[in-house]
């Protein structure tokens, strides 16, 4: 069947990783015969490159109840068209946050006032409630969407948009998820995420922790696949560009860094002078230091490797990468390190899909688990140890054994990036047969 629509949602525009998900998934809907795809997004603007990607018909819009002010034709910076339309957007998010959240919740958990959620879904966002109701399936990208530990109770534009699809009676698929931890202060907002989890056709997780959680709400053992992280799934896409032993890259070391405020585990301060001596420590050593953002021209995460570099005083040895260079060739630059530094998520597996030597700083457990499903959890550490001492320790250890670790996770990545392909088609083949 050719004519299968699909809506992906929801997904982050501005987020490197999150873009590198999509364009995996892109390929694999493609390579599976599915060419008509939906994506709810943050911005739409930001995946014009993308329209017509290899012949499909992908339409991109704008998911929940998020609104773009920045569009085309663009309203200028500081004009009162601009503080206008942005005022209407803050009240827009804080009644379909609070109002139509609820209104929507109460239908799902309750199944009572369907009738006014269905209004409320059309009036948040007409184009993407038309879209899941034309779908034969939703499919949320693979993430680390479904926690307390990012957002209080998952109450949010994201859970809002994917118990659209429930509200809508469509089939639900959660790809490549990490799910957890929680800890709910409303018992109806546990109740939502339990109904959108057991409501769920099926469950790929990612790491060993997910499982765990999925006990806790109930959820069928047969609903449950274990699968890895999408962007494993794109070494075919790349895999002549990083098939280079460390000694023989430049000495460039990469450096990433996590800017998330909720349930930080170490101060700012401290986080930047940890990894201001370590650039000492390396420029001393011989090395470049480049920075490589993994969002696209954030000015928080710019203030965080401005602040590094300054405390570092090794301007003349620092560069930051271009954040808006896309997912293929992004990889590819980040693969010219000899060894990178890596903090948050799809930096890791970034570093991993790429066969890079790597001192993972974890801030939740699944970065370990990544770690230990190449075996180099060695080289992995919680974010609450993060100290001058404890990165250049690590960083001696790993030094000396950058070409055995290269082949080491070079051997693995095949084998986890075919399974990620293989388990995407089974999830497309089901699909398929639900729809007959």
């Amino acid at each position: 069947m050719n004519d299968i629509k699909i809506v992906v949602l929801p997904q982050v525009s501005h987020n490197k990783g999150d873009r590198a998900v999509l364009h995996f998934m892109l390929e694999a809907f493609i390579n599976n015969g599915i060419k008509e795809i939906t994506v709810a997004t943050s911005n739409p603007a930001m995946w014009k490159n993308y329209i017509g990607f290899r012949g499909a018909d992908i339409n991109f819009i704008q998911h929940a109840w998020m609104k773009n002010i920045q569009t085309e034709p663009k309203v200028p910076f500081s004009s009162l068209k601009y503080y206008t339309l942005k005022a209407i957007s803050e009240l827009r998010g804080k009644f379909f946050k609070s109002i139509g959240y609820s209104l929507l919740r109460t239908a799902i958990v309750k199944r009572k006032i369907i009738s006014l959620a269905k209004l409320i879904c059309c009036f948040c966002n007409r184009e993407q409630w038309l879209a899941i109701n034309e779908a034969d399936a939703v499919i949320t990208p693979g993430g680390h969407r479904i926690t307390t530990y990012l957002q209080p109770d998952v109450v949010g534009h994201q859970t809002f948009s994917t118990a659209m699809a429930i509200l809508a009676n469509k089939k639900l698929y959660l790809w490549s998820q990490t799910i957890g931890g929680f800890e709910f202060k409303k018992e109806i907002n546990y109740q939502l995420i339990k109904k959108i989890l057991n409501y769920s056709e099926r469950i790929y997780i990612r790491d060993i922790e997910s499982n765990e959680e999925l006990q806790k709400f109930q959820i069928e053992k047969s609903k449950i696949f274990h699968t890895y992280d999408s962007v494993f799934g794109l070494r075919p896409y790349i895999n002549k560009n990083f098939n280079i032993n460390p000694s023989k890259r430049k000495n460039i070391v990469g450096i990433s860094v996590y800017t998330g405020k909720s349930n930080r585990k170490i101060e700012y301060n401290v986080y930047i002078n940890s990894l201001a001596e370590l650039v000492k420590k390396v420029v001393r050593d011989g090395f470049k230091v480049k920075f490589y953002p993994m969002l696209i021209k954030d000015n928080v995460e710019q203030k965080y490797f401005k602040d590094i570099i300054k405390q570092s005083e090794c301007e003349d040895s620092c560069t930051i990468a271009d954040s808006t260079v896309d997912t293929i060739d992004y990889i590819k630059e980040l693969a010219k390190c000899k060894l990178f530094v890596g903090h948050k998520t799809h930096s890791i597996i970034f570093a991993l899909l790429t066969a890079t030597p790597l001192i993972a700083i974890a801030y939740h457990v699944k970065s370990l688990d990544f770690m230990k499903q190449f075996g180099m959890e060695k080289y992995c550490f919680e974010e609450s140890q993060t100290s001058p001492d404890k990165l250049i320790k690590v960083y001696a250890e790993i030094l000396p054994n950058l070409d055995n670790i290269h082949e080491i996770v070079d051997q693995k990545i095949n084998d986890i990036s075919s399974k990620v392909n293989l388990d995407f088609t089974d999830l497309v083949v089901h699909l398929k047969k639900m729809q007959k």
